[in-house]
């Protein structure tokens, strides 16, 4: 594997680059964070948060991950890496993901986010934001029952108001007749 130039990539870089290439090939999503501003304890924090839901925070080398990037096709994210950058990535619930991420991000105002990916689309930092103020999957599904289930239990009320309708105006007959027979 070559490099800037002619100069080749160290045997040992170019297993970094497959193991980078291989979690953003093998990944539902990618969000890149600066990883300025946290210390080893916070980052292993913001780890063992992210690990509960499914996600995995790596620091990458720069210059590594726009050679894995280019390598796993998909958005091109290289144009959002300057400074220190770490992926967060993961093949669980992406909204999980970024909603825990954004609540350590609140808590420790470290890191920031720059941009990301979600099923092979390119987003921004809003974009995830975005993301992460979703209700929780439990809570959408439900919504999207409710909503599927509410065209028929309207049905089932105007059926059953025309079936009381109709008994009513039966009962009126009947009334009617029992008058007229009793006169």
């Amino acid at each position: 594997m070559k490099s800037r130039g002619n100069k080749p990539i160290r045997i040992e870089k170019t297993a970094q680059v497959a193991e980078i290439r291989d979690r953003l090939a093998g990944s539902a999503f990618v969000f890149l964070t600066e990883h300025r501003g946290l210390n080893a304890a916070k980052a292993g924090e913001l780890r063992r948060r992210l690990r509960k839901v499914g996600g995995r925070y790596q620091v990458v080398p720069n210059r590594l991950f726009r050679k894995a990037g280019e390598l796993a096709g998909g958005p091109d994210l290289a144009k959002d890496i300057k400074g220190p950058t770490a992926m967060v990535v993961g093949s669980g619930d992406a909204v999980e993901t970024a909603r825990t991420l954004a609540v350590f991000m609140k808590e420790n105002d470290a890191p920031r986010l720059r941009s990301g990916a979600l099923d092979g689309r390119a987003l921004g930092a809003a974009d995830i934001l975005a993301l992460a103020s979703l209700p929780p999957r439990p809570v959408l599904q439900s919504m999207v029952v409710g909503t599927m289930a509410a065209p028929m239990r309207n049905l089932a009320g105007v059926l059953h108001q025309k079936v009381a309708s109709i008994l009513y105006a039966l009962k009126a007959v009947q009334a009617k007749k029992e008058q007229s027979a009793a006169a």
